[in-house]
């Protein structure tokens, strides 16, 4: 076991020991259930990195192309605000299907209560990602989107 890997299972212990669930891991990747929505929150640690990822899924992405494009557009502006997303960015996964929010931070960098305070810091503003995204996309008609976009 990588220096990396035992700091990633020492941060689930720590998780288990705050939220007294056991958390199973497998792969160096482990999958957290919002209690609020029931979104699953993915942590992992790549094979041969030491950058420790964390990725959940916001919102579907709309079919119709309009949208679509609009949606592509408004995400990538709001990618070039780093500040906004806490150093988090928005990405479509590799199906094309849902946008997400991820971020990273260097493994070793992180003491348990940095975990905990990413995770939950995470949490929430996907959480907030989520809300606005749902909230935008059902308020307006698909020309209306813009690439300014998310208020946060």
């Amino acid at each position: 076991m990588t220096e990396t890997q035992k700091c990633f299972e020492q941060l689930l212990q720590h998780l288990h020991s705050v939220t007294g669930h056991k958390i199973p891991s497998g792969s160096n990747a482990c999958m957290l259930m919002d209690s609020n929505n029931g979104t699953p929150i993915n942590i992992s640690l790549p094979e041969g990195s030491d950058l420790l990822l964390l990725d959940r899924v916001l919102a579907p992405l709309s079919l119709d192309p309009d949208i679509c494009q609009g949606r592509a557009l408004q995400l990538l502006a709001l990618n070039g605000q780093p500040n906004l997303l806490q150093g988090a960015w928005f990405y479509i996964d590799d199906e094309g299907q849902d946008i997400k929010l991820m971020t990273g931070h260097p493994i070793q960098a992180l003491t348990n209560s940095d975990f905990e305070n990413l995770l939950y810091n995470f949490i929430y503003l996907s959480s907030q990602m989520t809300l606005e995204l749902t909230e935008e996309e059902q308020s307006l008609p698909a020309s209306s989107i813009s690439t300014t976009g998310l208020f946060i």
